[in-house]
């Protein structure tokens, strides 16, 4: 498994477009017709590529302050179960190696079984609840 930064927007907005990924990774109020992803800013904002053979896909890293992180993922179909903790692992690995973050945070839509279940595999734990926060009804249902 090889994480690597990426900077290539397009297939980035091409990941993030798919309909079996787009569902779960954006608010309600955004429209895939107008989104157009950040562009990669130092370490403020950063899409690590994983790849496996092939292009599995990315997480984006965003800072939040000068040690505290905040990370998202963006996995293709085939980097799922087994290969998606592998590459979960060492994108944790390659943070905490390759930049100043101290903390690793996500936030994670109630009922988003898979994305605990990840987090938690990848060595994260909960410490907080912050209800009312997100809008996504494909993954809440309410």
């Amino acid at each position: 498994m090889i994480i690597r930064p990426i900077d290539d927007l397009e297939l980035i907005k091409e990941t993030m477009k798919k309909p079996y990924i787009w569902p779960h990774i954006h608010d309600d109020t955004t429209s895939m017709d107008d989104f157009t992803p950040a562009e990669p800013i130092d370490e403020w904002i950063m899409y690590l590529g994983v790849f496996d053979d092939e292009y599995c896909g990315f997480f984006l890293v965003a800072r939040k302050n000068s040690i505290t992180y905040e990370i998202h993922t963006v996995l293709e179909k085939w980097c799922r179960g087994q290969r998606a903790i592998d590459a979960a692992k060492a994108v944790v690995e390659w943070v905490f190696a390759n930049t100043d973050c101290q903390r690793l945070v996500t936030e994670i839509p109630d009922g988003n079984i898979m994305a605990e279940r990840l987090a938690i595999n990848a060595g994260l734990s909960q410490y907080g609840l912050n209800e009312h926060s997100f809008k996504l009804d494909i993954v809440t249902g309410k």
